[in-house]
């Protein structure tokens, strides 16, 4: 149960890392998306520890997302040992120039 909320959020962090990068580096028309999926990481927070809290679970029980999980641009983890993140905004960053 717990793995499938952890991929969703993850899903959503990337999500949110992403448009927070492209706002920074000034490729992101719609500047409220940045709002909207910061908010949709907070619904998911609050669902996740209302779930802890109906079925006793120790808090970030259900949440607990680490940076391997958070990936931007479709970039692997460095623990695939293929790409880094570094690699994947360097990937990122030349597709803007072409």
């Amino acid at each position: 149960m717990g793995g499938d909320h952890r991929e969703k959020l993850g899903e959503l962090t990337s999500a949110l890392v992403k448009a927070s990068l492209d706002l920074r580096m000034g490729r992101l028309e719609n500047t409220a998306s940045v709002r909207v999926h910061r908010k949709a990481v907070a619904r998911a927070l609050t669902a996740a520890r209302q779930r802890e809290i109906a079925e006793g679970l120790p808090k970030g029980s259900l949440s607990n997302v680490t940076r391997s999980a958070v990936r931007v641009g479709g970039g692997r983890s460095a623990a695939d040992g293929k790409r880094g993140f570094l690699q994947g905004v360097v990937d990122r960053l030349s597709e803007s120039k072409e």
